[in-house]
């Protein structure tokens, strides 16, 4: 288990996510971040004088369904070397960009995803269905994702 609390890792996350700056904890391979934090960092509504570049993170695992079906992010989500053993959802959604690089999936569905910037799953494998029906890309598309035998939330 971590030496990093749950409560320090928010705190990091919010912090960085101000600045666009790479939270990587991939030094602790045991590092959990519930799904629900990045909900909450991606679509909460900002305070005023709030600002959100990027929600950016590596080397964890996301606890939970990654559900942002028709949300409106308000800042670019990158997730690289991250274990993501519950779906991901961006059905309908809008965002300036999505990244999820290097990762272990269970399944994505990003049918009728708008991006004003790129979306790559570069890297990505997925044990289950990866879905991009109706999506529109506004930069640079790059899959390179690959079908996956090993379930993710197994390390």
């Amino acid at each position: 288990m971590s030496d990093e609390g749950p409560t320090e890792l928010a705190r990091r996350l919010r912090a960085a996510s101000a600045t666009g700056e790479l939270v990587d904890v991939s030094d602790r391979p045991e590092t959990w971040v519930p799904a629900q934090l990045l909900v909450d960092l991606l679509i909460r509504p900002l305070g005023p004088g709030e600002i959100r570049r990027a929600v950016r993170l590596a080397g964890a695992g996301i606890s939970g369904p990654l559900d942002l079906e028709y949300a409106t992010l308000l800042c670019p989500l990158s997730l690289h070397r991250c274990e993501v053993p519950s779906a991901i959802t961006l059905v309908g959604a809008n965002a300036p960009a999505v990244r999820v690089t290097s990762c272990a999936l269970n399944s994505l569905d990003v049918t009728q995803l708008r991006t004003r910037g790129d979306f790559s799953l570069a890297g990505s494998a997925a044990t289950g269905e990866v879905r991009l029906l109706g999506a529109h890309i506004g930069g640079q598309l790059t899959s390179g994702a690959r079908r996956s035998a090993v379930t993710p939330g197994t390390r």
